[in-house]
C-alpha cells in the first residue's frame, strides 16, 4: 500500500511565534525530522508532505519529503483527494488555549487523523479534567490541591491548558487564579513513558528520566535521558495498562509524565500526541522501535514487543 502523510507540527508551521523563545521551534524542529527521517525509510510510505513556514529552514532533507507553507494547505488536502493513494495526517499541536483540540476539529472535517480521537483530545487537554478522570478511575495521581490547610509544604502553580513547562511556578500559598490549579510538590524522581495505543491496548517504546531544572520561582525540563527508567519497565506497564484501558480512545504515540512519591509511580499528565522522546528512541533502542512506530502509522498495526534497551540517550530540548 502506497500512503502519502502530512505532518503538521504547530510551531513549525508558524512565521512567528509569540511564545517568546526560539528553544520552542529548535524542539519542534528536532521532532518533526526526527517523525520524517523514521518514516521515509518505511517503503509503504510514497510521499511525506510537511507544513512549514515560508522560509523552511533546517527541516531534513529527502526525495520523499515535500514542503508546504500554512498558506498553501488547502490546496495540500485538494491535491491529496484527488491521489489515489492513502492520505492521512498526524497532527502535533500544543495543548495551550485548546490549540490542539480546535486543529483536530478543523482538520478532521478534511482528511483522516491518526491522532486520538476528538473526545480524548479535549479531555486529556485540560489537565484537570485529566486528574478528575484519573482519580475516578482509580488511576495513581498527583492530587490537585484546593486549600492551604491540606497542603503546608511548597506548592506548583499550573495552567489548565498548558503545554511543557509553560507557565509553571512555585508558590507558597493558594491564590485563586482563572485557569491556573495547584499541586504540591515533590522532589521525588520524575520520568515519563511512551506507548502505542490502539482501541485500549498498547505498546511501551521507552522509559525515560526528566532532566529538570529548577530555580527559585520556577521549575522546568531541561531534556530527558531515553531509558533512563528502563528498570522501572514493570511498574511503568501497570500505569499503561490502566490508563489504555480506561481511555479506549488514545490513538498511536503517547506520551505520560510521571513522578516517584513513597516508591510508587503516579501519573502527572498525559500528552496524546508525538512528545520530544521521540528524538533518542532510535540511538536508546535501536530500529526495533521505529518498525513498532512506523507499522502503526503507515498499517494501524500495533504490534506487541518489548523494545530492548542499547544505550541511554541524553536529550536536551533547546540543542539542535
Amino acid at each position: 500500500m502506497n500512503t502519502e502523510l502530512i505532518i503538521f507540527e504547530y510551531f513549525t508551521s508558524q512565521n512567528k511565534l509569540n511564545l517568546n523563545s526560539s528553544k520552542i521551534f529548535i524542539e519542534a524542529l528536532n521532532l518533526v525530522n526526527s517523525i520524517a527521517r523514521s518514516l521515509v525509510k518505511d517503503a509503504n510510505i510514497k510521499k511525506i508532505h510537511l507544513i512549514g513556514n515560508n522560509k523552511s529552514e533546517g527541516f531534513i532533507k529527502n526525495k520523499k519529503i515535500f514542503y508546504h507553507p500554512l498558506q498553501k494547505i488547502n490546496a495540500v488536502f485538494d491535491s491529496l483527494k484527488k491521489s489515489k493513494n492513502q492520505a492521512k495526517m498526524i497532527l502535533i499541536a500544543p495543548e495551550t488555549n485548546k490549540i490542539y483540540i480546535n486543529l483536530a476539529k478543523r482538520f478532521r472535517k478534511r482528511i483522516s487523523l491518526l491522532n486520538s480521537d476528538t473526545q480524548t483530545i479535549k479531555m486529556i487537554s485540560s489537565k484537570i479534567k485529566t486528574h478528575d478522570f484519573l482519580v475516578k478511575n482509580k488511576i495513581p495521581c498527583i492530587a490537585i490541591e484546593k486549600t492551604n490547610k491540606s497542603c503546608s509544604s511548597k506548592l506548583i502553580e499550573k495552567p489548565e491548558y498548558g503545554a511543557g513547562s509553560e507557565e509553571i511556578k512555585f508558590v507558597y500559598k493558594i491564590k485563586k487564579k482563572r485557569g491556573f490549579f495547584f499541586q504540591k510538590f515533590y522532589p521525588d524522581e520524575k520520568g515519563s513513558f511512551t506507548m502505542v495505543c490502539k482501541k485500549g491496548e498498547f505498546s511501551i517504546l521507552s522509559c525515560n528520566k526528566q532532566r529538570i531544572e529548577e530555580n527559585k520561582d520556577s521549575i522546568r525540563q531541561v531534556g530527558l535521558i531515553i531509558g533512563g527508567l528502563e528498570k522501572y519497565r514493570d511498574e511503568i506497564k501497570v500505569l499503561a495498562n490502566l490508563i489504555s484501558k480506561s481511555l479506549p480512545g488514545l490513538f498511536g504515540f503517547i506520551g505520560v509524565d510521571i513522578i516517584r512519591v513513597n516508591k510508587s509511580w503516579k501519573v502527572l499528565e498525559i500528552n496524546a500526541r508525538f512528545t520530544s522522546a521521540h528524538v533518542g528512541l532510535e540511538i536508546a533502542y535501536g530500529v526495533g522501535v521505529n518498525e513498532i512506530i512506523n507499522g502503526f502509522y503507515t498499517k494501524e498495526n500495533l504490534i506487541k514487543k518489548t523494545p530492548k534497551l542499547l544505550k541511554k540517550k541524553y536529550t536536551s530540548f533547546d540543542k539542535c
